[in-house]
């Protein structure tokens, strides 16, 4: 009767044991320490915030980061060292003379290793059930957290194993098999980042979508685990994660059977992805040469061709002197120039614009509409509000008209920059346009502006439209509210109240619809009050002015009045100026002499009174600025304009002062 070999082999798990078995007591000790015994310090502290009611989003917020750290090393580790005997030939040729497969020997490593990461965390895992029943935590948390949490971190600690366990087999070298680990696990977003700075430099108008951004940071799994999924369940994500492991599970397996026994310690154990290397290390120089040069330098195109070749020659040489182990790697420059050659074709292509990428403005009859923001000053975001920039804000035909207008007018009148080495000023700005096409496309463009004034033919027909006005309130109607609150000089207070919450959107929504675009622009400035609303994805906030009608009378009817500065008695002083230079010098007025001399300054209450109830006029022929101060910190609160008729006899008897 023949003798059947057993596949589990006793003695070669105890000898991995005793040469990495320290790893995943390591671990358990480390789990051990930031989370069951923190939660029972916690509990346990005379000093605890944990009352009886007191509930944790989920079992990553105990020692998060410190979980995160264990995460991103010790998979890595017990890879390396569970498959350290591929790289050392002695060890490897001991191995391969065992009567094992490949097969069965790289299973029996691949489980041993991964016993060092489930272990710790099954055994943690019984621990905070048996701590949550003797310390009575059900109320922090349950079951169904610890489940939650078991999940997740087993699924970072197997797909972090096995890719390196691949690296592994497709290297002979335990400090190549480490870097080669971490370079995969950022390449996906690195990459994203540096083409997207080179193309920036290169491409006027270069924008990059939220959605492909998501899906970016996606791919690369720490940055998941950190921005994620401990926070989200994101199960479906982890599922496929947790499939792309049994993939490179796989994939090593048939890697390692046609694996060399003399590749220990090569750098590349296969001769097919040694031009994979060469060519993915010269790229990624090259770019990051770019974009150094870029940021530096400014869109010179000079230095960035020359970060472009430096970076790339940089590149090469490494990944040369890598796969040949000497620095004298000149005789190998032949690939190196041929690459040289294909890249200079691609980066005039690009810096050029042979695919009229710049110039590209869709017909209006394609468009089903447009979300258009800007991100630094407030002329198109004047009610501070993050609204969904995936779905369109203006939707009206002649509106749709009016930003393709504004558009080509950008491009043609070279009113936007492109420039790294901005310089901003309350005139400056970035426009975002997202295009929404009729084929389910988007085509988006982002510009900086120096000075929007130049663009005022274009840009106001859109900023005094209606529908614009209202599309960031109607976004937020649109949401699930939770809680809205009332911040006002004098104190805040919480609206809890779903139908008190719509009525506040009412108010808004008419106070806005009636408000010119110099007076949005103005309380988007101005301290005097604001409401914010919270949602599901954040908050949204909307300044109030103090000509706020509806909103102010909504407010007095709530007996809310008094969070807002409506009397004298809650001002410091006035300044009145004749002219304003940069919108600066109305908050620096108080505490800079200089501007201080071109200023009337009122502190006595009745005139602060007089003062506060003369009626704005925007269109005023020579305006007179007013600007309101807080009587605790002197800080700007408004300013309005107003006639030179209109002011009261104790401004007009000192104006001389100042003209």
């Amino acid at each position: 009767m023949p003798l059947k070999t057993s596949y589990f082999k006793k003695e070669l798990w105890k000898q991995g044991f005793r040469s990495s078995g320290w790893i995943g007591i390591a671990y358990f000790i480390g789990l051990l320490f930031v989370m069951p015994l923190m939660l029972v310090m916690w509990k346990t502290s005379p000093d605890s915030y944990w009352g009886p009611e007191e509930k944790l989003e989920n079992l990553f917020h105990v020692g998060g980061e410190f979980q995160i750290i264990f995460l991103m090393f010790v998979p890595v580790l017990a890879a390396i060292f569970t498959f350290r005997y591929m790289q050392v030939k002695g060890s490897s040729d001991f191995i391969h003379s065992l009567p094992l497969t490949r097969t069965q020997v790289f299973i029996q490593q691949f489980l041993m290793g991964l016993s060092m990461l489930v272990l710790p965390i099954i055994t943690n895992a019984v621990i905070l059930y048996i701590i949550q029943i003797g310390f009575q935590l059900e109320t922090m948390y349950t079951v169904a957290d610890i489940g939650w949490w078991m999940f997740v971190t087993f699924v970072f600690a197997v797909l972090i194993y096995s890719l390196t366990s691949l690296i592994g087999v497709l290297t002979g070298l335990s400090t190549v098999q480490a870097g080669l680990t971490y370079i995969f696990l950022f390449f996906p977003i690195g990459i994203f980042m540096l083409l997207t700075f080179n193309l920036q430099f290169l491409l006027l108008g270069y924008s990059v979508g939220n959605q492909t951004e998501e899906f970016m940071l996606k791919l690369s799994p720490i940055i998941t685990l950190i921005d994620y999924a401990i926070w989200d369940e994101m199960v479906g994500l982890l599922w496929i994660y947790l499939g792309v492991s049994v993939g490179f599970f796989l994939l090593s397996i048939l890697l390692y059977r046609v694996r060399d026994a003399e590749a220990a310690n090569q750098a590349l154990a296969f001769t097919v992805i040694k031009p994979i290397f060469r060519f993915g290390v010269t790229i990624c120089f090259m770019l990051l040469g770019g974009t150094y040069f870029g940021i530096t330098q400014g869109p010179m195109l000079g230095w960035i061709i020359f970060g472009y070749i430096f970076g790339a020659f940089l590149g090469y040489t490494l990944a040369e002197m890598l796969i040949q182990k000497t620095w004298r790697v000149f005789p190998h420059y032949k690939g190196f120039i041929v690459y040289m050659g294909i890249s200079a074709l691609l980066l005039v292509s690009v810096a050029f614009d042979w695919y009229g990428y710049e110039k590209r403005i869709p017909d209006e009859s394609k468009i089903e509409g447009i979300y258009i923001n800007e991100t630094n000053s407030g002329i198109f975001n004047i009610y501070q509000s993050n609204a969904d920039s995936d779905h369109p804000n203006i939707v009206d035909p002649s509106l749709i008209k009016n930003v393709t207008n504004l558009h080509a007018s950008i491009l043609q009148s070279d009113a936007a920059v492109h420039n790294t080495h901005r310089e901003y000023s309350e005139y400056s700005t970035d426009i975002e346009i997202n295009y929404f096409l009729t084929n389910g496309n988007q085509l988006k463009r982002s510009y900086f502006i120096e000075d929007y004034r130049d663009l005022d033919e274009y840009l106001l027909p859109i900023l005094e439209s209606e529908s614009y006005k209202l599309s960031g309130i109607d976004w937020i109607a649109e949401q699930d509210l939770e809680v809205a609150w009332l911040e006002g000089l004098k104190g805040s207070k919480d609206l809890t109240d779903k139908k008190m919450i719509q009525r506040v959107l009412d108010a808004l929504r008419e106070d806005y619809r009636t408000a010119s675009y110099e007076k949005l622009r103005k309380i988007n400035e101005a301290n005097y009050a604001r409401i914010s609303f919270q949602f599901n994805d954040g908050e949204n906030m909307f300044n109030i002015g103090p000509d706020f009608e509806h909103t102010i009378q909504l407010l007095k009817e709530e007996g809310l009045e008094h969070l807002l500065p409506t009397k004298p008695e809650d001002y410091s002083m006035v300044g009145i100026t004749t002219s304003i230079g940069e919108n600066y010098e109305m908050y620096n007025m108080p505490y800079e002499e200089e501007i201080k001399e071109n200023w009337l300054i009122f502190e006595e209450k009745s005139e602060i009174g007089k003062l506060l109830t003369i009626e704005e006029n925007e269109n005023a022929n020579q305006p007179i600025y007013i600007a309101f101060y807080d009587k605790q910190y002197e800080n700007f609160v408004y300013s309005k304009e107003v006639s030179r008729d209109n002011l009261p006899d104790f401004v007009k008897s000192r104006l001389q002062e100042i003209e």
